[in-house]
């Protein structure tokens, strides 16, 4: 054994690394043993150095152990909380076409339009995120610009953890949730590259909106892009640093200080920044194993001490390379359930073997521990159960044997109870499996249910029957209820509510009902339960009294009221009745004869009037009757509407007509009204509100309009209103003056200012136009035409002119314009003569020109020199011009004597 000091315990042996691998080695000659210890993820913290002591000193044989490692995770607050991963050097995290972004996750929070979490962010490049509907997002830039956004179905919601996962492949960008495939973008291109630093947990420009408010745990980055295969299989594991494939990796196991360790060689460690230490670190629940174990034996002995949850019996049936086979618990139930009740599922394994090279049958014993399993019913009610990876369906194993005691001493217990499961590997490296342990059926165990007595006439309660039935096997939602032996009654049974209603009103006595439940499996239970009606006196029922409608001075007819009353139990002539809610109206009842007056003769309305029945034993009825007494028709009132007064471009006030009429016989809502026009301004009415609109924005004066009211019945009234408009001054109005451009020597055109003002009070002649902006130009004005000059011929570049038009009340509007002169090339000129020279035969001959000899006004332009002869032709060839140092040379022959004339271009 050796140790490694990491600011946290690690125990482990040769050739067993952080692949956590249960290997299988080799037979020993001796059967020697070679034993470790996985529990329950969140029980390995429990296994320590002492127990690690304990058993060796307990076994003679060799003996290769791993102990587990704290295993935390990083809690976020949600609001600064991140960790910070410098990447100045860490071009690793930022691959060019394939990538593979996973992390656990743990939500304290649901998503919103305000707050989307992000976990694995890199600023303008790539990001795994969950979006404001708690889908799994993705975002993935390439490096022409363009945004591929593939997002999730499924809806994450807080208090659960799941793993997350975005894939980029060269061509498809893909989200996985919980090792599925959520969503897909086609995608192209190399991916953004950024030396911008990368952060966990929050996106680098958005404060509060994309920190994380919850829990991470077990970040990777890869460069390729991973299968759904590769992310399932190593999900719900730890993983060495030195993986293939793998660039960044942080586990978040430090227990205290602010530096998240890169597990990989790369060493991008990360910095927690704005989070408090040591509480930011947290034990994690996340369904990660970690440390898997590796036995070699024929015959294995349990060691009390170390409570095994599962051990291998493996080893090869012919001799060969060293291979090894896998085993890790995830107490969380999986993605798939079809085939099993998830209600009993107790333990989810998964079992893998990883030799690529292993071409031999293998055959391994697997011991699944359950004494720990809490609710048990019995030992021989325990199954085992197998997905089948391709339809993604579950089925029983076979092959497995139950044993409920294995015989193992120990002080404390008899024994631990264990299935044992053959597994065989016949293709090289291609043995997956997972595996649930469950129990059998048990049936279901009715309560019992209370009986129940109510009076004639009186409901039964409704019974929640899931309050009256107990399964260690099926929710109550899977229980089938039927009922059996009513005779009088009706049961009816709608989401396992029992509704009970006896099938005659009147009827009295007892009736035995059976209630069955039946679990899925069709196991079943019952309870007898009595339903009493005990009987009552029946009230007497008062059928419909007709409503009865007169004209205004009309008298109602009398009504007997025997006609309108049955009791099963007296005689009508018994009845005592009495009349309520009378308001406008006078009721006389005398030998149950109902006689209604009317108070006041001018009143017309409505008035409900209650009659009730009452028997010799209080039992009563009643039913409410409308009398109407129907108006005689009074005109409408139109009372005085105020005129109105604004100054012209201003509105008048809407007109509320309701406010100026009263009708006795009819609501504001039946009037019509009408409004009389006189050309100035129009009318329109609609519910009753009257909008008055001056036709012409420039007008102004007086307009009359009578308004009249009409009720239903034709009956008017009306008033007449005056609007009164006084006259105010319009501003001028200024167009679009337009720009101009031109070249250097050229002129502007000249601007006819009329065309481009309106003015609805003053003629264009009345106008005083003035300019202002001018710095390089002259702009002068004669009869309201613009003249633009060039102070400077040789000027090019923009000047910007603001011309106003001011009327004859002081009134004005401007506009801007932008005047442009475009540069002209000017040719170079010569600036100084160039002497005559001499030179001598046979002697050499230089002569350089002066630099000042030709010039150029225009800025930037650089001359070329040019040597040529005055008639024509080349220079003489014992003559050489070089112009970048506009030096004449040569030696001139005895025979060249004369004179050479050549011109000296500059261009």
């Amino acid at each position: 054994m050796y140790g490694v000091d990491k600011n946290k315990l690690k125990l482990g042996c040769k050739n067993l690394n952080k692949n956590y691998m249960l290997n299988t080695l080799p037979q020993a000659k001796n059967a020697e043993q070679i034993i470790t210890n996985t529990k329950k993820f969140y029980d390995m913290k429990k296994f320590n150095a002492f127990t690690i002591l304990l058993m060796l000193f307990f076994m003679a044989a060799p003996l290769l152990l791993n102990a587990q490692v704290p295993e935390n995770g990083l809690v976020f607050d949600g609001d600064d909380d991140y960790v910070n991963i410098s990447t100045s050097s860490g071009d690793e995290l930022n691959p060019d076409t394939t990538i593979t972004l996973e992390t656990w996750v743990y939500l304290n929070e649901a998503p919103s339009g305000t707050h989307t979490p992000y976990l694995i962010a890199r600023l303008n490049c790539y990001s795994l995120t969950i979006d404001n509907n708690g889908h799994v997002k993705m975002f993935l830039r390439n490096d022409e610009g363009d945004w591929s956004e593939p997002t999730g179905s499924t809806t994450i919601v807080p208090n659960r953890w799941y793993h997350l996962a975005a894939t980029y492949d060269g061509a498809n960008a893909r989200v996985y949730l919980n090792g599925n495939e959520e969503g897909s973008s086609v995608a192209s291109d190399t991916m953004a590259r950024t030396m911008l630093n990368m952060r966990l947990g929050s996106l680098d420009i958005f404060a509060n909106a994309n920190n994380l408010n919850g829990m991470m745990d077990e970040v990777r980055i890869w460069d390729i892009a991973r299968s759904r295969d590769d992310i399932r299989s190593t999900m719900n594991r730890t993983i060495p640093g030195t993986t293939a494939g793998l660039v960044g990796y942080w586990r978040f196991d430090e227990s205290s200080g602010t530096l998240a360790d890169d597990e990989t060689t790369y060493g991008n460690n990360g910095t927690l920044t704005n989070m408090s230490t040591p509480s930011a670190w947290l034990t994690s629940t996340a369904p990660i194993g970690d440390y898997s174990q590796t036995v070699e034996s024929l015959d294995i002995t349990e060691i009390p001490e170390c409570d095994v949850d599962v051990d291998f019996r493996a080893f090869p049936e012919t001799p060969g390379p060293e291979h090894t086979l896998s085993a890790m618990q995830v107490n969380q139930f999986p993605n798939s359930s079809t085939g099993l009740y998830p209600d009993r599922a107790s333990m989810y394994w998964q079992i893998w073997s990883e030799d690529i090279d292993f071409d031999g049958n293998f055959t391994a014993d697997v011991r699944f521990h359950y004494d720990d399993i809490g609710g048990l019913p019995t030992e021989s009610s325990l199954d085992l159960f197998r997905r089948d990876d391709v339809n993604d369906t579950w089925s029983p194993a076979t092959g497995y044997t139950v044993v409920s005691n294995d015989g193992g001493a120990s002080s404390t217990t008899d024994g631990i109870g264990y299935i044992e499961l053959t597994i065989t590997e016949t293709t090289a490296g291609g043995f997956s499996g997972q595996y649930i342990i469950s129990w059998t059926n048990l049936p279901p165990v009715v309560d019992d249910i209370p009986d129940q007595s109510v009076a004639e006439g009186s409901a039964f309660a409704t019974i929640n029957l899931d309050d009256y039935v107990d399964d260690p096997d099926n929710l109550d939602s899977e229980i089938t209820w039927t009922v059996t032996g009513e005779t009088d009654v009706t049961v009816t049974i709608t989401d396992r509510v029992a509704t009970i209603t006896a099938d005659n009103p009147e009827w009295n006595g007892t009736d035995m009902v059976t209630f069955t439940a039946e679990d899925p499996e069709g196991e079943t239970d019952s309870d007898e339960v009595t339903f009493e009606v005990t009987p009552v006196n029946d009230p007497p029922v008062v059928g419909d009294i007709p409503n009865d409608t007169v004209p205004e001075g009309t008298a109602f007819a009398t009504i007997n009221l025997d006609n309108f009353v049955t009791d099963i139990d007296n005689d009508i002539t018994t009845m005592i009745w009495t009349a309520t809610g009378q308001s406008d109206l006078t009721v006389d009842i005398t030998d149950r004869v109902a006689t209604i007056t009317v108070i006041d003769t001018n009143w017309n309305g409505s008035d409900t009037i209650t009659f009730q029945a009452e028997d010799p034993d209080g039992g009563t009825d009643s039913d409410p009757v409308t009398f109407t007494v129907t108006p005689v028709n009074d005109p409408p009132v139109v009372d005085v509407i105020p005129n109105q007064t604004i100054n012209e471009g201003e509105s008048f006030t809407p007109i509320i007509l309701d406010d100026y009429v009263s009708d006795i016989d009819n609501a504001d809502s039946t009037i019509t009204w009408t409004a009389s026009l006189e050309g100035g301004v129009s009318v329109d009415i609609t519910d009753r509100v009257a909008t008055i609109t001056v036709n012409d924005p420039e007008w102004n004066g007086s307009d009359l309009i009578r308004f009249t009211a009409k009720d239903p019945d034709g009956l008017q009234d009306s008033a007449d209103v005056v609007f009164y408009v006084n006259g105010v001054n319009d501003l001028p109005m200024v167009e679009d003056i337009p720009d101009q451009t031109i070249a250097e020597g050229q002129s502007f055109s000249q601007i006819s200012l009329d065309d481009f003002v309106s003015d609805a009070d003053d003629p264009d002649s009345a106008l005083t136009w003035t300019v202002t902006g001018q710095s390089n130009l002259t702009a002068e004005i004669t009869d309201r035409v613009a003249t633009i000059t060039i102070d400077d011929a040789e000027w090019n570049g923009s000047d910007t002119l603001i011309f106003t038009a001011t009327d004859t009340s002081g009134a004005f509007d401007t506009d801007t314009t932008i005047l442009t002169v475009m540069a002209v090339n000017d040719p170079p000129t010569l600036n100084k003569a160039i002497p005559d020279t001499t030179a001598v035969a046979e002697e050499a001959f230089s002569f350089i020109l002066d630099p000042n000899t030709f010039a150029d006004i225009d800025p930037g332009d650089s001359l070329v020199l040019s040597a040529s002869m005055s008639m024509g032709g080349s220079t003489p060839a014992w003559i050489t011009f070089d112009a970048a140092s506009r030096e004449f040379s040569g030696t001139p022959a005895d025979g060249d004597k004369g004179m050479v004339e050549v011109i000296v271009t500059a261009t």
